[in-house]
């Protein structure tokens, strides 16, 4: 009997639809408070409620490093306290369509370190979607002015985004080097290091005065979008996104991942952005090439 797959696929557009619109409303909080607040209140706030889920699945036996430190701490860093900082102070620069196409584009990344570093060289195929992407990211970017100068524009935002992007993938690597932990246990004890890093790197940015500490009026502002962001997007979407891999796999999962930007799209459209055609065009062709090389590995792997 076939399994049912519905389900998994409900819980994988449930994280979609919520990572969709962590770029949007990021910038909505950035107006209030600054990015190493947001980024430092998102973790801070988010990590007892996986070290209350990590004892209540697995027990305190669970928070053993097993000779794991130096590495969960590594990737944690990665993770939260770089992607988490050079996203946010990246959308303080960029805006959040830039933001959704650029973290989109990891895969790409990934094939492209396989290739720099494992000397695994992608398919051709895959290359083409490449620079499709690079295409697309381009003219979303410029606004199909390929001639724009960094002064004045979103370039130094994106290129922290990229860093972002990077610092994720890193991230997502220490999967396979904890394969032997749940996805929850990985997430909580490479967190746990992270956060003490990130409150210290705050507390320096803070006496380097890069930071101040946001008044009543600023945190109460703030309030809506700081829970969307712990709540919905690292807490519901993160746990939706590991039950919905295990149950449909990650191919199909990172498919129907490839409508994150079209989400965060809609979400500004409805916030009274206007586009240009070149953006849809854009995201369009990075969405497709995307969505076209997943279906490829799927059937070259098969093959």
């Amino acid at each position: 009997m076939q399994k049912n797959r519905l389900p998994g696929v409900l819980l994988i557009l449930i994280a979609v639809l919520a990572w969709g619109g962590q770029a949007p409303v990021s910038k909505l909080a950035l107006d209030h408070v600054d990015a190493y607040f947001l980024a430092l209140a998102r973790c801070v706030l988010a990590l007892p409620v996986f070290v209350l889920l990590l004892a209540w699945r697995e027990g305190i036996g669970a928070f053993s490093y097993e000779r794991g430190l130096p590495a969960a701490s590594l990737y944690g860093f990665l993770g939260f306290t770089g992607f988490g900082l050079l996203f946010f102070i990246g959308v303080t620069h960029s805006l959040p369509e830039h933001a959704v196409i650029i973290l989109s584009l990891q895969p790409a990344l990934a094939a492209l370190w396989q290739w720099m570093v494992q000397r695994r060289r992608p398919p051709a195929f895959t290359l083409n979607c490449i620079a499709l992407c690079v295409a697309g990211l381009m003219l979303v970017v410029t606004k199909g002015d390929v001639a724009a100068t960094p002064d004045g524009g979103t370039w130094f935002g994106d290129v922290l985004l990229l860093g972002a992007a990077l610092c994720w993938m890193g991230y997502t690597a220490g999967v396979a080097r904890f394969a032997h932990w749940s996805a929850l246990r990985y997430t909580t004890l490479s967190a746990l290091p992270a956060a003490a890093v990130l409150v210290v790197v705050t507390a320096l940015a803070w006496l380097a005065g890069e930071t101040r500490i946001p008044g009543v009026a600023a945190v109460s502002a703030v309030a809506p979008h700081l829970a969307f962001l712990v709540i919905v997007t690292a807490l519901v979407a993160g746990l939706a996104w590991n039950a919905g891999v295990r149950q449909i796999g990650a191919l199909n999962a990172l498919l129907l991942g490839n409508l994150v930007p079209v989400v965060t799209f809609a979400v500004r459209i409805a916030q009274g952005h206007h586009f240009l055609p070149v953006e849809f065009i854009g995201a369009g062709l990075v969405v497709f090439s995307l969505a076209a090389n997943n279906i490829y590995i799927r059937q070259y792997v098969k093959d």
